[in-house]
């Protein structure tokens, strides 16, 4: 099995939803996906906010919004990554894809120098989707 993107996991988040209530579920790729938005208010206990826009060729009319919580870095205690001539955070990141199982692109991450040995700080922009905050990654022995 592929390792999804962060929009097939919030989608397929929305659509177990859907399902469960007995209603049909949506194609991901008829939606733009906006940044996320940190939130905190009364429609939901999650801590993100996205809106799902269909596009222009899409059939769908209205946006959605989902709301759902995105996972503190800091709560994985056990990343670790193989660092050969890597200099940069993003030179790790399809590494990082493989360890946390889902795929992270180069905007998904602060873009640091590596230090020769480890450990080093793994920290989500903004824009992710999927996590926020920082944690220590450590290099393989």
């Amino acid at each position: 099995m592929a390792t999804p993107t962060p929009k097939e996991k919030l989608v397929a988040i929305y659509n177990a939803g859907r399902v469960s209530n007995g209603l049909p579920v949506i194609d991901g790729a008829e939606f733009d996906i906006e940044a996320p938005v940190a939130y905190s208010g009364s429609r939901s206990p999650a801590n993100t906010r996205v809106y799902l826009t269909p596009k222009p060729a899409s059939v769908n009319v209205g946006r959605i919004t989902l709301y759902y919580d995105r996972i503190a870095l800091s709560t994985i205690t056990t990343l670790m990554v193989k660092k050969t001539t890597e200099t940069k955070t993003v030179d790790l990141v399809g590494q990082l894809s493989d360890e946390l199982g889902v795929v992270l692109t180069a905007s998904d991450i602060v873009d640091t120098t590596l230090p020769a040995t480890g450990p080093f700080t793994l920290t989500a922009t903004a824009t992710n989707l999927m996590y926020t905050g920082a944690v220590q990654v450590a290099y393989e022995p």
